[in-house]
């Protein structure tokens, strides 16, 4: 892997290249007007893939979240997690659909208690390590187990 993303809350979203997995304050902007590169490649976009928590990101903000994404690169994987049998995130099925997200579902069992968090994690290190369309990663959650 030659790049890491931000993991921030979902109101912002800022990917960049960097040596390790940083965290950023909730409305910190990052000046960028064109795609980063991956140094050493044949000058094209960092392809990221992302993963958003739809227990925890509120589905209102996600084509502003993927408009932003836009200026740092391209995206090759997309999904979105969470319990979609509840009713609470039944507006994230015509996101989903809209943005070209992959939906998994992640069911409840312990009540209060989501599991797409574990899903998440075990589809990125899944990623981390069969995917080669992948340069970098987008975690997208306002929960504080990350």
């Amino acid at each position: 892997m030659t790049a890491f993303a931000l993991v921030c809350s979902a109101a912002v979203l800022l990917p960049v290249p960097a040596p390790a997995l940083r965290r950023v304050r909730p409305g910190a902007m990052l000046q960028r007007t064109s795609p980063v590169m991956v140094e050493g490649l044949v000058d094209r976009p960092i392809r990221y893939a992302v993963l958003v928590d739809a227990e925890n990101t509120q589905h209102s903000r996600m084509e502003l979240v993927m408009e932003e994404l836009a200026k740092y690169g391209t995206t090759s994987i997309r999904f979105v997690y969470g319990d979609f049998t509840k009713q609470s995130l039944r507006a994230w099925r015509s996101i989903a659909l809209d943005l070209s997200f992959r939906s998994v579902n992640a069911f409840s069992f312990t009540s209060g208690k989501g599991s797409s968090d574990a899903a998440m994690i075990i589809d990125a290190m899944d990623i981390l390590h069969t995917n080669e369309a992948v340069d970098g990663f987008v975690l997208v959650s306002s929960d504080s187990d990350f």
